[in-house]
């Protein structure tokens, strides 16, 4: 169980993660996996072991297989030597001579004892097969691994981890440094090492030493071995110990690593670096992409909200008035013979207006459709303010009467006239809109006051229309003018209207290169503001 597990932990395992054969993210795979890779590492040992009883055991005493063992795991001496004491020794040789001298190993050795014919081809009564097979597998090992480094480059990584552990212990980056032992390198060198790596920070760190130290920061002053030391360790917690190490031995020291074997360290490490920071880079951008992504969502399924809340206030607008117009029409024809001529020029009125209503809400949603396609065409053409604003209040007399509206006209006494170049019926449309808005959102129980003025400023005309309605709240003032928000204002009954009339406002005084704003506390009424360009004045 012991040999399956090892087995298991340290070759099965690491094989299939390296091959992508398991999923590390899937926790039921992996489980599943390991007990497989486990199950499998007990039946191998268990079939091995019956082959070897079967085959070697009967035929080879106990101590040859102990021997035959011990020339095996030496295959790895060459190597662990080599790269302990040799500083050209490379990855890519120590592969090669471990395969090389198992391969020689197990030709001399394992595979005689598992095939006759093949130990008569080796036989030598002279002398014993393991000092033998030791001897030409660790010689062709040492062949290859000395071969094979010779002619290959070391990595970045390999000349790192042999400046930590070659070097000899006068220069070793173990070493610590004397007292008395100074360098001939400036803090300046120092900071500018780590600038490369800490940018900005590198600086504020030495400064902050140096403080620390009762001392005041001097670039040019010879960096003493403290300050060395300390910086090292901090070069160490961006690049690791061994890395630092050796990048010091080399600059503080002048040893170890060439000068082209530290700049393509330096280089290769700047490459990581930069690497790492377009990852952090891009991580942060796909955050900020998500989290828009996600604001973007809520304000899709509130646009879709008010969708669904225009269309339920629209469909009801729709048939109020038509219910009005098919039950009195419908009096109308099966009683028209009984009823007063009064009462029918009443039911004929009423027809008449709910009529208009209807044509007054279908002339908005065609409207926004046209001003939402850019459709709609102007027509603009030059006129007073005062005759378009006559021609407002004409149209909404019989409305301000039935409610009672007080109305203070102080265009009338505007002077001198402004003649402004306008579409004349959508500026129209949007000064009857705002009038309609103040006698719907009327307080209750208050007298319903409106004011109308206008006044110059600069080379634009700023027209106001004020109430001392409900009011609207401050965090309204903004959104009012979208589209379908009218189911938010802060009425006790629902409005009559589509939700679309102060959105068709300020699309119409935009086209005419204007602004729309309010002023506005609940209960206390609002004030509607928009800018038009003036012309000349008359």
């Amino acid at each position: 169980m012991a040999l399956s597990t090892m087995v298991t932990s340290n070759l099965l395992i690491p094989i299939l993660i390296r091959t992508k054969a398991i999923d590390l993210n899937k926790a039921q795979q992996l489980s599943s996996s390991i007990v497989f890779a486990r199950r499998a590492a007990v039946a191998f040992t268990i079939l091995w072991a019956y082959i070897y009883f079967k085959i070697i055991a009967n035929s080879t005493p106990l101590v040859d297989t102990g021997w035959v063992s011990f020339v095996g795991i030496a295959q790895l001496a060459p190597a662990m030597l080599g790269g302990l004491f040799w500083r050209s020794a490379t990855k890519a040789g120590a592969k090669a001579g471990i395969l090389a001298g198992f391969i020689v190993w197990g030709a001399m050795l394992p595979l005689p004892a598992l095939w006759p014919d093949w130990a008569a081809l080796l036989a030598d009564s002279e002398q014993h097969p393991v000092p033998r097979a030791a001897f030409w597998s660790l010689l062709t090992n040492l062949i290859f691994y000395v071969g094979v480094s010779l002619r290959s480059k070391p990595s970045a990584l390999e000349l790192t981890q042999a400046a930590l552990f070659i070097d000899d212990e006068d220069h070793s980056p173990f070493a610590e440094p004397e007292e008395d032992d100074h360098s001939q390198i400036l803090n300046h060198d120092i900071v500018a090492l780590l600038s490369r790596f800490m940018s900005e920070q590198a600086l504020e760190w030495a400064k902050q030493f140096f403080e620390e130290k009762g001392k005041a920061y001097q670039p040019m002053s010879l960096a003493n071995n403290q300050f060395i030391q300390a910086a090292e360790n901090t070069l160490g917690g961006v690049l690791g110990t061994a890395s630092a190490r050796a990048i010091f031995a080399s600059m503080v020291k002048q040893k170890p690593i060439g000068q082209k074997q530290l700049f393509k360290m330096l280089q290769e490490t700047e490459a990581l670096l930069r690497y790492t920071r377009e990852i952090e880079s891009k991580s942060a951008i796909l955050q900020r992409t998500q989290a828009e992504l996600q604001q973007a969502n809520e304000q899709l399924k509130e646009l879709a909200q008010m969708k669904d809340d225009f269309v339920s206030t629209v469909t009801h607008e729709l048939r109020t008035p038509l219910t009005s117009i098919k039950s009195l029409s419908q009096i109308l024809k099966e009683r028209k013979d009984s009823l007063p001529a009064e009462r029918q020029a009443q039911f004929l009125a009423v027809i008449f207006k709910e009529s208009q209503r209807l044509g007054r809400l279908i002339d908005e949603v065609l409207d926004f459709q046209r001003l939402e396609q850019r459709k709609m065409s102007f027509s603009y053409s030059r006129f007073l303010v005062q005759e378009l604003l006559a021609d407002v209040l004409l149209i909404l007399e019989e409305s301000m009467q039935q409610n009672g509206v007080t109305l203070e006209n102080k265009l009338q006494s505007l002077r001198p006239n402004y003649i402004i170049e306008a579409d004349y019926d959508r500026l129209k449309q949007v000064l009857i809109n705002l009038i309609s808005n103040a006698i719907k959102f009327k307080q209750a129980g208050r007298p319903l006051r409106i004011q109308i003025d206008a006044e110059k400023n600069g080379k634009e005309l700023i027209f106001s229309v004020s109430d001392n309605g409900i009011g609207i709240p401050n965090e309204l003032h903004q959104s009012i003018f979208e589209q379908f928000k009218q189911g938010q204002l802060p009425s006790r009954d629902k409005p009559k209207g589509s939700g679309l009339g102060l959105a068709i406002c300020k699309q119409i005084i935009e086209q005419h290169r204007g602004h729309i704003w309010l002023s506005s506390q609940p209960n206390f009424g609002s004030t509607f503001y928009f800018s038009i360009p003036l012309t000349t004045k008359k």
